[in-house]
């Protein structure tokens, strides 16, 4: 991979990786839902072409805000490759946890930091 192309690449991935730390510390003062698993899958992470490329579970989940159902996807990056098994397994219909954007309840994110069994935070 010539120089320009690495720099590239690691230029987007510090942008992402800024991105999605500025949305996970507002989805942490947003309001939870009722939600369960759905099922989980196992498919390649980012880009296949790149060297740190790996695969991830892939969770489908749905929730419920105000009446209204809505679904989300989440991604569980493993430690290894055999982990992706253990985690869709130990993950599909369970329920969880959601945050939900209040003023775009469509917009959602699962963090399993707040997966507390049978406790709603508000």
């Amino acid at each position: 991979m010539p120089l320009i192309d690495f720099l590239i690449t690691w230029i987007i991935r510090v942008f992402r990786g800024r991105k999605r730390e500025t949305r996970l510390a507002e989805a942490k003062l947003w309001p939870t839902a009722h939600g369960r698993i759905l099922e989980g899958t196992s498919r390649r992470a980012d880009n296949p072409a790149d060297a740190f490329s790996t695969r991830t579970a892939e969770l489908t989940y749905f929730y419920v805000v105000r009446g209204d159902y809505f679904s989300g996807i989440a991604l569980l990056p493993p430690e290894s490759e055999d982990e992706v098994r253990n985690q869709i397994a130990t993950w599909k219909e369970r329920d969880i946890v959601v945050r939900y954007c209040p003023t775009e309840p469509s917009i959602s994110i699962f963090l399993t930091e707040d997966q507390t069994e049978g406790i709603i935070l508000a």
